[in-house]
């Protein structure tokens, strides 16, 4: 019997999720789980071995990154697809550098999410149309060594992400420094860390990149 576990800190898109693969007759009845973030993830999938993990990207607290490292640090094997509102290299990089195997935007067709658990439950991945366009080239560098590196360097932390959308937004670093409660020389380290991995040099070229990502919410 196929254990799904659906990730997510909205009530309500687990529960139609849930509902729709539920309904799914290609699972023949399958168990379908929950868990509100990736902290939440461990602890279900400690008690109930789930099969696959849809887990969504953005979370407070404990987000699809640290749930889906966690998850695949106890389960190696275990098949775990990234959900996402953003289709940006920086995401979709940082997700496959994860170890998920599949990533499908959120405003997808349930009937694609459908599609996905059933290949990543075979064995195969799932990553289709600008998603394989953005990976493909890091997959094709693996023979030459320089695959795990280059992934590296492209990733963005999620705060370091989340520090460049609201400098792109035209905050300053003391607003930034409010709105996530910590410190002005915090929100400075971090906008150094952006500008050093992305080779920028200043904050018109920090926000052309956010533009040039979709990174930002406009």
């Amino acid at each position: 019997m196929l254990k799904i576990l659906i990730v997510d800190d909205h009530t309500m898109v687990r529960e139609g999720l849930k509902r729709v693969l539920a309904e799914e007759k290609s699972f023949q009845n399958p168990v379908i789980l929950e868990a509100k973030d990736g902290q939440d993830a461990v602890r279900v999938a400690k008690e109930k071995k789930p099969d696959v993990v849809v887990i969504d990207y953005d979370m407070p607290y404990h987000d699809g990154l640290y749930g889906t490292k966690e998850l695949l640090r106890m389960y190696p094997d275990l098949k775990i697809i990234m959900l996402s509102t953003y289709m940006a290299k920086d995401v979709i990089l940082e997700s496959v550098q994860s170890g998920v195997k599949g990533f499908l935007l959120k405003e997808e067709n349930t009937d694609v999410l459908v599609e996905a658990i059933s290949a990543v439950r075979d064995g195969h991945t799932w990553f289709k149309g600008r998603v394989a366009e953005i990976i493909a080239p890091y997959f094709i560098a693996a023979s030459t060594g320089h695959h795990e590196k280059e992934l590296k360097e492209e990733a963005l932390s999620a705060r370091e992400r989340e520090i460049l959308v609201m400098f792109a937004e035209g905050l300053t670093a003391r607003e930034i420094a409010e709105e996530l409660k910590i410190s002005k020389r915090t929100v400075e380290v971090h906008k150094a860390r952006i500008f050093k991995k992305r080779q920028l040099h200043n904050t018109a070229q920090l926000v052309r990149y956010a533009v040039q990502h979709n990174l930002t919410k406009a």
